[in-house]
């Protein structure tokens, strides 16, 4: 009877710490920080990604989470690119995933955002000419 109750307060220990530590259960995060250079290293992409799950949508985790202080800086002025942070992700709307290809999500500037219902989250270092949308030299930063 004695080693039947260390048992189970050795157990509920552990489950309990694993809980605290978020070794189990669905709601773990992780933060992490971004910094990577296009391929041409006119784009310098930096800032703090954060996400954890947030449930399940069409059989598959689905994250929320938040970029903070996240974007580009143009490390090689006058050269006529345009330093891009752009962004690729699977969405959940309209009861169905859908993907999103890379796309400019800051240009030349830096900001903070929350974000829902994504999966599959991809974060580029790209360049793009001036006046254009067309990216190009992109680097995989996450």
């Amino acid at each position: 009877m004695r080693s039947n109750l260390k048992r189970v307060v050795l157990g509920a220990t552990a489950l309990t710490s694993a809980l605290v530590v978020g070794l189990a259960g669905p709601a773990s995060a992780a933060t992490v920080n971004l910094y990577g250079l296009s391929l041409s290293k006119n784009t310098e992409v930096s800032g703090q990604y954060e996400w954890h799950s947030a449930g399940t949508a069409g059989g598959y985790t689905y994250y929320a989470g938040s970029f903070s202080n996240a974007g580009a800086r143009d490390a090689i002025p006058g050269n006529n690119l345009e330093a891009v942070l752009a962004l690729e992700f699977d969405t959940w709307a309209n009861g169905a995933w859908t993907h999103k290809n890379r796309y400019a999500s800051k240009v030349n500037t830096f900001d903070s955002w929350t974000f829902n219902y994504k999966k599959n989250i991809r974060v580029w270092a790209c360049d793009r000419a001036v006046g254009t949308t067309t990216l190009k030299n992109c680097s995989l930063v996450y």
